[in-house]
């Protein structure tokens, strides 16, 4: 059975720990913000167009705008090196 990092390519030894990296991604729900005049306007032109371009879209493309995820298989080293990266990010981006 072959255990190679999906990242540098390295084959992973049955005496090494493999480690696996998931990840979603997917478009943030927000509230609607709607006044009065949204809600009394006429938007059947905006519909129909809506529409047409919802027809021309590709099923998967338009799927994946929604959500996508991924699996990768790492071995230690990139292991070490992706937990680095995220735990950064993480922290300059925490709210104070």
């Amino acid at each position: 059975m072959n255990r190679i990092c999906h990242n540098c390519g390295r084959e992973v030894g049955s005496n090494e720990q493999l480690y696996v990296l998931r990840i979603e991604l997917f478009a943030k729900a927000e509230p609607l913000e709607l006044t009065i005049d949204d809600l009394l306007a006429d938007h059947t032109a905006q519909i129909e167009k809506l529409i047409e371009e919802m027809e021309a879209l590709d099923p998967e493309e338009a799927s994946d705008e929604v959500y996508e995820s991924y699996n990768f298989e790492l071995c230690p080293e990139c292991r070490r090196r992706v937990h680095h990266l995220l735990k950064g990010r993480a922290k300059s981006h925490k709210v104070q």
